[in-house]
């Protein structure tokens, strides 16, 4: 009887053993999973960040051609405005000449 109840108490302690095994195994398998859900989160955090700096540097860049515009517009109208008075200047000397 004693045998009996020895084996019992293995047979018990073996299968604590096995269960533990199997805790542990489930828990290294859940902090891996964690841990892979964490750097997947961190890449996305890393990703929009990059997004973020993507669309700022594009901003920068559109207001910097919207500049660009700007400034050869106002040239272009300068310029327009300089061969306008050139031709109205060669007009009028055109009629002073007819007149004289």
């Amino acid at each position: 009887m004693h045998d009996l109840t020895i084996e019992r108490m293995r047979m018990h302690n073996e299968k604590a053993e096995e269960k533990s095994l199997q805790f542990s195994l489930l828990l290294t398998v859940e902090q891996e999973k964690l841990n892979k859900l964490e750097e997947q989160q961190q890449a996305e955090v890393n990703l929009r960040a990059l997004k973020l700096k993507q669309i700022a540097i594009e901003e920068k860049h559109r207001e910097k051609q919207a500049k660009q515009r700007a400034k050869q517009l106002a040239m272009d109208k300068e310029r327009l405005a300089i061969e306008k008075a050139r031709a109205e200047r060669e007009e009028q000397l055109h009629d002073e000449r007819i007149l004289v």
